[in-house]
Parts: structure tokens; C-alpha cells; sequence
């Protein structure tokens, strides 16, 4: 007797692979979004330590000095600005990816689905065939007798 053997496996394969690019795409993306998270909370730092500094020796400062530190502190602050922005493409990109993961694992779901049904379906069809070889069998053993 032949061994099972799904009709459909090269689709399953390909719906397979799919998958697996979606998954390593998936996973760049939340690379990049970490990234950029990690930017963002370091120009947060470093501009928290800036302002809270500047308040903390504002007496001992000459202008020149206060001038310059408000102008780092401005341009962290549109240094932060910019990069929230880019957390949230980040974000955007890494929810368009999860979402294509999600559909190409649902594909594979199915296709792994149908195949187990038609592997019950072959498994029934064989006991059937084996059961009517058996009484088969018993029939012409009794028949001898």
C-alpha cells in the first residue's frame, strides 16, 4: 500500500517560506523601532540632565554660558521632537509588518488544517480497505472449513 501523500504540499511549502520572510521582516522592523526607542530615551536623558543642570548652577553662570546651554537644550528639544516622530513611523511599520505575519500564519493555519483533514480522510479510506481485506479473509477461511 502507498503512504500518504498531500496533493497540496508545494503550497503549503510556499505558504511556508511566506511566513518565514514576513517573520524575519517582522523582526527587523522591531529591531529598527527598539533602535529608535533607544535614541529617543537617550535624548530625553541627556536633555532632563540639561535642563535640571542649568537650574541647579543658574547663579554661577556668566551670559555667554546660559546662552549657549539654552541653545543645546533647543536643540534637544527638536532633537527629541524629530525622534518621537521617528518612533512613531518606526511603530507604524512594525504594526503593518506584525499584521502581514499574522495573515501569512493564518494561511499556514489553514493549509496545515486541510492537510490533517486529508490525512484523517486517507487514514479512514485505509482502515476501511484493511477491514474489508480482513473480513474478506475471514469469510473465505470459513468458507474452507
Amino acid at each position: 500500500m502507498k503512504g500518504f501523500q498531500y496533493s497540496m504540499e508545494q503550497i503549503l511549502d510556499y505558504r511556508k517560506g511566506i511566513e518565514n520572510r514576513e517573520q524575519q521582516e517582522f523582526m527587523e522592523k522591531r529591531e529598527e523601532y527598539e533602535k529608535q526607542r533607544n535614541i529617543l530615551n537617550d535624548y530625553e536623558k541627556r536633555l532632563n540632565k540639561a535642563v535640571s543642570s542649568q537650574t541647579a548652577v543658574r547663579a554661577k553662570l556668566t551670559v555667554g554660558e546660559l546662552k549657549s546651554r539654552y541653545h543645546y537644550i533647543h536643540h534637544l528639544q527638536k532633537k527629541t521632537e524629530i525622534q518621537k516622530r521617528l518612533v512613531l513611523e518606526a511603530k507604524r511599520a512594525m504594526e503593518a509588518k506584525k499584521q502581514k505575519l499574522l495573515s501569512a500564519q493564518k494561511d499556514r493555519k489553514i493549509m496545515e488544517k486541510h492537510k490533517e483533514k486529508a490525512f484523517r480522510a486517507f487514514n479512514y479510506e485505509m482502515n476501511k480497505t484493511e477491514q474489508k481485506i480482513i473480513d474478506e479473509l475471514a469469510l473465505y477461511s470459513y468458507m474452507r472449513k
